[in-house]
């Protein structure tokens, strides 16, 4: 990039101005230093205050049976390299408890693609942790277990997500991996495309319900796809404004069936 164009792009962000997704691709390559402290700039435009807060949560994982089977994931059973496990209700009541005990107040569901489990199976869970801790916040399940409830049960993602908010969900993670069809393709063919990520938040929103964004990094993507599954989070805020939060994750390549990839460095998260 040249210098008198860095500088307009310096000073487009520092104003506020929206950049495109070209210019979004020459920030890599920028001074790691110099890009921190522009994007603190940035942030002071949207949150002046230095104050800052934490949740205290738990994620509970109920099952790891899952017939997506991704190539990126550890946490599938898988046959004589992980066993397969589903915890009952009470072991997962048992798990809440131990949250509430020490004051949390966020529970986190989440589990694999069970290929027996219906709605009911998680419409038993939440309701059984909403009538016995009303003041937890379910912040649970995830855009890819919608759309398998709403395969197995036939019904639409509006009316999945209207049956589990009225059985106590208050909100559910944009787990998004990385909204690129041609690395969904390669690492998880049989999870949701990006068409389905993005109409489950447009449900998600139709049903007043609030969600998250999550990025799944280090899986063979360029720099451009790594823009465009930004590009798409963008979007869908600009459409729903259910979004309240992003989540970059490194993939760890490590005891998975991509274990030939480097893993992502402390620079590339930051």
């Amino acid at each position: 990039m040249k210098q008198s164009d860095k500088k307009k792009l310096i000073e487009k962000i520092a104003s506020g101005v929206r950049i495109e997704k070209d210019e979004a691709c020459d920030l890599f390559s920028w001074n790691i230093i110099e890009l921190g402290k522009l994007a603190d700039e940035r942030r002071r435009i949207s949150l002046p205050s230095d104050n800052v807060g934490f949740i205290l949560d738990r994620i509970i994982n109920f099952t790891n049976i899952c017939e997506a089977s991704c190539r990126f994931c550890a946490y599938h059973a898988r046959a004589g390299i992980v066993d397969p496990y589903e915890l009952s209700v009470d072991e997962v009541l048992m798990k809440v408890n131990a949250l509430a005990e020490i004051a949390g107040t966020q529970v986190m569901l989440q589990g694999g693609l069970h290929p027996g489990y219906d709605i009911e199976n998680y419409i038993s869970i939440i309701s059984s942790i909403r009538e016995k801790f009303p003041d937890i916040y379910l912040h649970s399940l995830s855009p890819a277990e919608i759309v398998h409830i709403s395969r197995k049960n036939n019904i639409t993602y509006f009316e999945t997500l209207k049956r589990l908010k009225h059985a106590g969900l208050n909100s559910v993670p944009g787990a998004s991996d990385l909204l690129v069809d041609r690395i969904r393709k390669e690492v998880s063919p049989k999870k949701l495309t990006t068409r389905e990520w993005r109409d489950v938040m447009y449900a998600l929103k139709e049903n007043e319900m609030g969600s998250t964004a999550t990025m799944t990094y280090g899986m063979g993507e360029t720099t451009d796809e790594r823009i465009e599954h930004l590009n798409v989070i963008r979007d869908v805020q600009d459409e729903t404004g259910i979004l309240r939060a992003f989540i970059p994750w490194s993939f760890s390549p490590a005891k998975t069936s991509m274990n030939s990839l480097t893993p992502a460095t402390g620079i590339d998260y930051l």
